[in-house]
This record gives structure tokens, sequence and C-alpha cells, in this order.
């Protein structure tokens, strides 16, 4: 009787297992080269971003099984029988990620060209009906964009090929990943240098398998594949796939400001924000800062870290933009707090240090440090770099819990001058509109003190978002000087003043199937605040890359108009605190 109630329980346990089984989903994927399987032998650094997918998923409930072959276009992976592969295997419940385009533009190789309006389109539909009539979800891509620059701007080489996908998403209804938007973004972000570290562009004697070097702006390194798949995980969230809710909950999915600012304290001592510090370490240079626009907390492949440590002698890339030396000293800050580490200690003095050092004698920053010539040289308060600075010296000089581990009475006294000529800085640049006093501008003359022109379509103006976080910078100082107050009363009587009511920014799908931004009428909206003003009369205006002013968002292009910050309620935040009755005025 025990031996058969022992069978039975088997039984049952078999069939559990296999029923578990069933519901794994597979997740295929059909492409070319950019996501293909690649032999990683002789220490080939190649990889394709569908490599890097299963990372993501929970294995137990989504297993990535990726068909894309190099070289193969929508045309050639039918014909040579690859697709029927994965019909034979498709169930109910499954994924067909397909991805094509590359290939499909070879005007020149009959066996591979489409037409974008013709064949192409064919054959993805094809392959979008038949994984329908399987039971099984589709899911459309653009190609990923190749690393092809003009003056800084990313350049498309793909054409009528990508709103071919984009019109054939929405005839068929179908759910699309627009990876030549998001990768062009990402390319706009890093700029054309940093952006090598994406491709496969190597050194002579960095791989093995390419000992002369190589210089490809097509194909991925390791650490480029994990960046697309990162994006490609970011549409499927955005999308609200079913599929989603296996994704897992990984810290590579944040943005670097989210590791060092939102985790709690107790995170900052596990061996994963450990390894993120050897990250942060490996990238400070030797004059103390960082450089900007790095994801300190994406995982490096050893020929990466190798690349990182030849970088350290550089002196141009030494920043203070773009939140760069800023975060990273927080986060040395908070994970030494956690672990005592000397290490972490030293590179954030290091830090403090190069800080110091970069301040100019009238109190500013500039951008970079040792100077880079053009506008990199004016006093920065764009992007809140200033106040960034100076909220570290000030933490470190009232000796805030976070830096009370800087214990040199002399350094102390340092970030305290130094905070007292920066405070002195924001005073004397403060804008004088006929006699009175108003904002700020993002940038100013670093000989002069006058507004100051950064990149093209950053004009000399009143800045409506920077200005907000230097009066609340003024409005935490201690027993502020008349200078200060008067300061502080100044800018917020402007804010009231230019104030828009009656409007606000929405997101939309435009016709040509991209998310766009547009300004609408509403009542009912809050006030809110342009970025830039007119010097002289407060008229809000725009400005794309050629440098001329615009008074209406939708005379800017789309690249300028959907990639920048055009309005900001950051005022808000200051009018609120002013009215607080412990604030002093």
């Amino acid at each position: 009787m025990k031996a058969h109630r022992i069978l039975g329980l088997l039984v049952i346990i078999i069939i559990l297992s296999f029923a578990s089984a069933e519901k794994k989903i597979t997740l295929f994927t059909i492409g070319d080269s950019t996501m293909a399987n690649k032999d990683t032998t002789n220490g080939n650094p190649e990889r394709g971003w569908a490599m890097a997918l299963q990372q993501f998923f929970d294995a137990s409930k989504v297993v990535v099984d990726n068909h894309a072959v190099n070289g193969r276009s929508s045309k050639s992976f039918f014909d040579e029988g690859r697709w029927k592969v994965i019909t034979d295997k498709l169930q109910a419940g499954d994924y067909v990620f397909i991805q094509f385009g590359h290939n499909d533009e070879k005007s020149e190789d009959p066996k591979r060209y489409t037409d974008p309006q013709g064949t192409y389109k064919e054959f993805l539909t094809m392959y979008v009906n038949e994984t329908r009539a399987k039971g099984a979800f589709p899911v459309l891509m653009t190609s990923i964009a190749r690393r092809k620059f003009d003056g800084g701007m990313p350049i498309d080489t793909h054409g009528a090929y990508l709103n071919a996908v984009r019109e054939l998403a929405r005839t068929l209804d179908v759910p699309m990943i627009d990876m030549a938007e998001k990768t062009r973004k990402l390319l706009l972000g890093v700029g054309p240098e940093d952006s090598k570290r994406i491709f496969m562009w190597l050194q002579p004697g960095q791989s093995p398998k390419y000992p002369n070097g190589l210089q490809d702006d097509t194909h991925l390194n390791e650490y480029g594949a994990f960046r697309i798949a990162q994006l490609v995980v970011a549409g499927i969230r955005e999308l609200e796939l079913p599929v989603a809710k296996y994704l897992k909950k990984d810290i590579s999915e944040l943005k670097w400001s989210q590791v060092v600012e939102n985790q709690p304290a107790e995170w900052y001592g596990t061996p994963e924000a450990i390894a993120i510090a050897g990250n942060v370490l490996l990238y400070q240079r030797n004059t103390g800062g960082w450089p900007k626009n790095i994801p300190m907390h994406y995982p490096l492949a050893e020929a990466d870290k190798k690349a990182v440590l030849v970088a350290k002698d550089k002196t141009d890339d030494s920043t203070m933009d773009n939140d760069a030396t800023y975060l990273e000293m927080i986060y040395l800050a908070k994970v030494y707090n956690a672990t005592h580490t000397v290490a972490y200690k030293d590179a954030f003095l290091k830090g403090l240090h190069y800080l110091l050092a970069a301040q100019y004698p009238n109190g500013g920053w500039p951008q970079y440090y040792p100077l880079v010539k053009g506008y990199y040289m004016h006093i920065t308060y764009n992007d809140n770099l200033m106040v960034n600075v100076m909220n570290i010296l000030k933490g470190v000089a009232k000796r805030d819990k976070l830096f009370a581990f800087v214990d040199d009475p002399a350094l102390i006294k340092q970030c305290a001058t130094a905070f007292d000529r920066g405070v002195d800085c924001i005073l004397k640049t403060q804008y004088r509109q006929n006699g009175k006093l108003t904002v700020w501008c993002a940038q100013h003359d670093e000989n002069t003190l006058l507004p100051a022109k950064a990149r093209a379509y950053e004009l000399p103006s009143l800045s409506g978002y920077e200005s907000a976080d230097i009066v609340l910078l003024l409005m935490d100082i201690e027993n502020p000087k008349p200078e200060v107050k008067k300061a502080i009363t100044a800018a917020i009587d402007w804010f009231k003043k230019v104030q828009i009511k009656g409007i606000r920014v929405e997101t939309y799908t435009n016709a040509e199937g991209q998310k766009d931004r547009r300004v609408v009428s509403d009542p009912t909206a809050k006030p809110i605040w342009a970025r830039f003003y007119e010097l002289d009369d407060n008229r809000p205006f725009f400005c794309d890359r050629d440098g001329i002013k615009k008074y209406s968002l939708s005379e800017i292009g789309y690249e300028r108009r959907n990639g920048y910050g055009w309005y900001t309620d950051e005022p808000q935040d200051a009018i609120k605190k002013y009215k607080q009755p412990n604030v002093k005025k």
C-alpha cells in the first residue's frame, strides 16, 4: 500500500513537471548579424544583441531562442528555409521578434534585396501572419542605427526601410519597438567618440582575433550588445507585452542616477554595490574627475576594463557636466559609509580636491577641468552643474552625515570658502533687466559674467529651469546675507511674472508612428515655465540646431523638439518653499 502511494506521488510530480515545462514561453528572434549568435572562441569580442537578452528574463519562465543569422535579409532568411525551422517549433503563447533591414538594403544582391514598399513589407507581413496563425505573438522592430555622425548628430542610413516597418505595424496592428529611434537617441547621448565603445572598434593588439585592430560601425561588442538588449527590454515594458511580467528587476535597467540616489542605505554595502564601486574607481581619471555619460553600474568585459585603465591618464574628459563627478562622489561616499573601505574614501577625497582645483577665482565652475576650449569654459549653471558641486562642498563644510568621514579641518575650511565664493559668483551673475534683478542664464562668460551662448540651440537667455535650483540652494543658506535674501525675492518675483498658464505639453503618436511632443490648450493645467526667455522682454523662445530663434515648439524639428527639455515646472518648488515661514526673506 505504501509503495502504491509513493508511485502515485511520483506520477503526480512527473505530470506537474511536464505541465510546468509546457508553460514556459519561447521568445524567438529572427534577423541579421546585429542580433545573431557569434563564435566567441579566439577572444572574439563581437556579440549580437539577442545573445544578451536571456539574462533579463526569468529563465524558468522564458527561453530566448535566437535564430538570427549573419548577412540575412527578410527574403534570404525565408528562402533558406530558416523560417520553417521556427514555425515547426512555434507554440501558442510564444513570441517572435522580427528585425530585418540591414541586408534588405543591398540592391546589388538579388538574393537579399527587397523593395521597402514591396517585397520587404510582404515578407514581414508573412512572418507576422504565420506567427499569429500559431497563436503566438509577433513583434516588429526597426533596424538598429549604424554609427554614423555628421557634426555630432547621428545620421540615418536605413532610409525607407524604417518607415516601412512603422507603417506595417499600424496597418497590421502589431506591436513595434522602434529600435532605430532608440539607438539614435543612445548614439546622440554618448556622442561620436564614446559610441565607439558600443561597436567593434578595437585597437591593435586588443583582441587576438583582430591583431591589427578594427573599425566597424555596424556590429556590436559585448558591452554594445548589452546596451542594445537593454533598449529592447525597455521597449517590451513600454508596450506592456504580457511577457514583460517575467523580466527580472535588474539594477542595470535603472539609470545611474537612480542607483546612486534611490537605493536603501543597506544596499550600498552589498556585493552588487561593491562591484559597481569597482567600476567607479576604474573610471576615475588621474585628474580626480570622471568622464560623463558613463553608466557606472553596467558590467564591464575584461577588454573594456583594459581600455578604461589605458584612459586614466586622459586630461580632456574630466567633467562636472551631466552630473558627472557629482554622482560618482555621492556613490563612493555611500559605499564607504557602508563598508569603510579606504579606497572609496581616498577616491572621494581625490574628487573633492578636483572640484576645489576646478573653481575659477571669481567663484564659478567650468564644464571641464582641466579646461577645454570653447563654451565649456563658461561658468556653467546648465543642468545644475554648479549647484551639484556646491551641494557637495556645503555638505562637507557643514559636516553632513554622508560626508562626516572628511575629517581634515583644513580641507573642511577650504570647502566652506569655496562654497562662499560660489555664492558670490551667483550674486554677481544674476541678470539685471532694465536695472531690476531677475534670474540667471544657463551659462555665463567666465570673464564678463554676462549671459553666454553654449551649443547652437542654447542662446543667451534667462533660464526657467536652472534658475529654480539656484534659488533653492540660496534658500538653504543659514543666516543669509541681505544680498542673498534680495536675490531670492527677485527671482521668485520673476518666476511669478513669467509663469505660463493654460497650456501643457503632451506626448502623442504622429503620422509617422513616432512618439512626438506638442503644446495643447488646457485651462486646468498647472503653471509651467519655458527653458529659455528673451533677455530684454521675457518672451519664451525655442531654437533648433541652426541657431535661429523660434517662438513656437511646433517650429522646432523633430529631433530637438523631442530631445530637449523645453518646458519645466521646477520653479514651482522654489515658489512653494519661499512661502514657508522658516525661509529667510
